[in-house]
């Protein structure tokens, strides 16, 4: 398991930064070019507000784009990596198909947990920068990145899984 995740993280661990990088100046000019009294939260998970209409201020929901998308590249084609230049280590250490595969999946979810962590945190201290302390409790924005969390985490879990599972599809058609 530990060479599994020392691999994994040397692999993985140069584009996490990046696209961390590119999601967090998203997230920041976003920030600035909305109001200051609207959350970083609301406004991208709303969308333009129909004031922000009136008022010329368009602008194109990226943020989910870039929220569902970037995990994918993060991980791109990691695991099958893995097995193709670990599978003799992982094999002569005696795990069966079934404790790779939860490895596999424990790795997943570490990673999801991880990526929404540094998102969180990001758009809690934009908020809280912009909003203040009593802006961010006025604004009910602990409910809201709560219920945001839970459905990140279950979207993001979904989307990495059928990501792999479709490589897996793709490589058993491939021998075929």
């Amino acid at each position: 398991m530990y060479v599994q995740f020392e691999y994994l993280a040397s692999h993985v661990l140069q584009r996490f930064l990046w696209l961390i990088g590119i999601y967090v100046a998203t997230i920041i000019i976003l920030k600035i070019r909305f109001h200051s009294d609207t959350s970083i939260l609301e406004a991208t998970t709303n969308g333009p507000s129909f004031e922000m209409i009136k008022a010329g201020q368009l602008y194109l929901p990226i943020f989910w784009i870039l929220l569902l998308v970037l995990p994918t590249f993060i991980i791109g084609d990691s695991f099958n990596q893995i097995h193709q230049r670990l599978f003799s280590q992982i094999k002569s250490q005696r795990f069966t198909k079934n404790q790779v595969g939860l490895i596999n999946l424990s790795f997943l979810v570490l990673l999801v947990l991880g990526y929404m962590g540094v998102v969180q945190i990001t758009m809690i201290l934009v908020d809280l920068t912009s909003l203040g302390f009593t802006g961010f409790l006025k604004h009910n924005l602990i409910e809201y990145y709560l219920t945001f969390n839970f459905i990140l985490f279950m979207s993001l879990l979904s989307l990495l899984i059928l990501q792999q599972l479709c490589g897996w599809i793709a490589k058993i058609r491939v021998f075929k």
